[in-house]
């Protein structure tokens, strides 16, 4: 399937899902996920749109062991930025509804150890279906080689997306409920 067939599937999916399937599952991935943040320093991760009933990971940013960090997302030029974060840290929604916060002390993308991706859905190997705007993709290739690439998602992969282009930056791990 493309990207587009994709994108509405999932979204349909995603809004099926109830209230009480959702913090479940969001409860699963967040365990999930921190197995494989174990002994990692510097993590970006993001807040949830509401409205899109995102993965919300904003819990762990009680974790004080891990330096988090949130983007900042600049429509105009397709590209994200990312502040560090805490638990107290306030945050304002953007004109897009999206979660940001207010400082503006942005981090060189070399820091990072991992990012943490929202998607719909990816595939077997590690391609994955955004929003469709290519912000996490700009944003991958600026980061080390060597930072890990976790996508979360609330659906196990497909064998394969089939209109992948050379623009898109593969995740290294799937973190759905009960799936890694």
């Amino acid at each position: 399937m493309t990207k587009k067939e994709l994108r509405l599937i999932c979204k349909d999916l995603r809004y099926s899902l109830t209230e009480e399937q959702r913090q479940d599952y969001n409860t699963q991935i967040r365990m999930l996920l921190m197995k494989q943040l174990e002994g990692v320093k510097h993590v970006a991760i993001f807040l949830p749109i509401e409205k899109f009933k995102e993965i919300d990971l904003s819990p762990l940013l009680a974790k004080d062991e891990i330096s988090w960090y949130a983007p900042k997302s600049y429509f105009d030029e397709r590209r994200m930025e990312f502040v560090q974060v805490n638990k107290t840290t306030k945050f304002v929604l953007s004109e897009y509804d999206i979660p940001e916060p207010l400082e503006n002390n942005f981090i060189d993308p070399q820091i990072l150890d991992v990012v943490v991706i929202p998607m719909l859905i990816s595939d077997e190997s590690g391609y994955r279906v955004g929003y469709g705007k290519g912000f996490y993709d700009n944003f991958l290739k600026r980061c080390n080689p060597t930072c890990k690439r976790i996508g979360v998602n609330y659906f196990t992969p497909i064998e394969k997306i089939s209109d992948v282009d050379i623009q898109d930056e593969p995740i290294h791990f799937c973190v759905c409920p009960e799936f890694i």
